[in-house]
């Protein structure tokens, strides 16, 4: 009873955001895409690395962590492989080079939020990372997918090695969790302003099938390795919209 209530409120809360939300196209030469753990960047933005693609864009991602906290085995170094191998896998699929990939492999649930003691490390590693690739946009999470805390962590990141770097690039916030997490009683309150939906409806078949290549596959525990995602999260995801938001407009 008490998912099929968390689910209603998911659909009323969808439906009613979803329409108050202008529709944007976004159309980059290179996006640099921060993602807490494999298979954000497709939940997120899977339509717009499809279309960036599609527009004979670069793509470049960088997974923080390796989501060996997936609960998907108890041998975490084995999650940790079957995980990069769906990766990899996906990337394939899209045709993105592995130069174009970077990963960090902070521990999956410890990414450091802005008052740990590592936050300025990492600030300054990513920093290298922004400069080296000299993307016109950033993506990231966004501080309203407040939980998993990674989400959180790479939104307070990002965010701040843009505020302090030389180059000038857009900066985006993505939804992953932030569906999940928003209640009827709090759409109300929303600044839609500086939300964006992008319209993915071309891409969607191919953006789902990545979906599952990430989400389908089990563990010998009979699993999924990307852990198990609530009906309630993934539902939005299967409509042709991504949404995007800016700090400040």
């Amino acid at each position: 009873m008490k998912n099929r209530i968390k689910d209603l409120l998911g659909l009323v809360t969808y439906f009613f955001t979803i329409n108050c939300i202008k529709t944007k196209d976004v159309k980059y030469n290179s996006i640099l895409i921060f993602a807490p753990h494999p298979d954000d960047e497709i939940i997120g933005l899977g339509g717009l690395i499809i279309q960036t693609l599609k527009y004979g864009g670069n793509v470049f991602i960088c997974f923080l962590t390796d989501g060996e906290n997936s609960d998907s085995h108890n041998d975490k170094d084995e999650i940790k492989k079957q995980r990069a191998a769906l990766t990899n896998n996906v990337l394939k699929q899209l045709g993105i080079p592995v130069k174009n990939i970077f990963k960090l492999h902070f521990s999956d649930g410890k990414v450091p939020l802005k008052n740990d003691a590592d936050f300025n490390k990492v600030v300054s590693q990513i920093k290298e990372i922004i400069e080296e690739v000299s993307p016109e946009a950033v993506f990231t999470t966004a501080e309203s997918d407040y939980w998993p805390y990674d989400h959180v962590a790479c939104s307070q990141l990002i965010k701040e090695v843009v505020k302090s770097a030389t180059l000038k690039t857009d900066l985006w916030f993505y939804w992953v969790w932030t569906w999940y997490h928003l209640k009827p009683w709090q759409i109300l309150k929303l600044h839609y302003k500086n939300k964006y939906k992008i319209d993915i409806s071309k891409e969607l078949k191919q953006k789902q099938k990545l979906m599952d290549m990430y989400l389908n596959p089990l563990s010998p525990d009979g699993i999924p390795w990307s852990g198990v995602l609530p009906k309630s999260m993934k539902y939005p995801f299967s409509k042709p919209f991504e949404i995007i938001e800016k700090e400040d407009e």
